[in-house]
């Protein structure tokens, strides 16, 4: 009745289609690029500055006033419960006098963070962001 070849292929299980099979989310945004987005689209923002070396934190922190709020950008959750695996520094989010930022900066810059999320292996800190310090009166969360 039927050849082997027509046995064959109608015993196969059904493919996705090829779109699904590689479809991966790409969207990994550190928390300047996300809050700058936020801005373009008239979305009130803190003041921001971002740092990739230890004088470039000292020189931007002046900037912000007498305190400064100072974060690893990891692309992760759980930055400020996390720690350095290279020093053991703990929290990659803290508030600071502006004076410190170099300080601060140079515990955080070249080294690994490991939070929650990125498990053991950590993921590298390869930039800082100061931020404005500010009391939140309510929190929105965008998706």
């Amino acid at each position: 009745m039927f050849s082997v070849a027509a046995r064959n292929v109608t015993r196969r299980a059904p493919r996705a289609p090829l779109a699904l099979l590689s479809a991966r989310r790409n969207l990994n945004l550190h928390e300047h690029q996300s809050l700058s987005i936020f801005q373009d689209f008239g979305v009130s923002i803190p003041k921001i500055a971002v740092a990739e070396s230890i004088d470039e934190a000292a020189a931007k922190a002046k900037e912000f006033g007498d305190e400064v709020v100072i974060k690893s950008q990891v692309l992760a959750g759980g930055r400020g419960l996390g720690y350095f695996k290279e020093n053991d520094f703990q929290g990659g989010v803290h508030v600071i006098s502006s004076g410190k930022a170099g300080e601060y900066a140079e515990k955080m810059l070249g080294k690994t963070l490991i939070t929650k999320q990125t498990g053991a292996g950590g993921k590298p800190c390869n930039s800082v962001m100061l931020a404005e310090k500010f009391e939140i009166k309510s929190e929105k969360y965008f998706a």
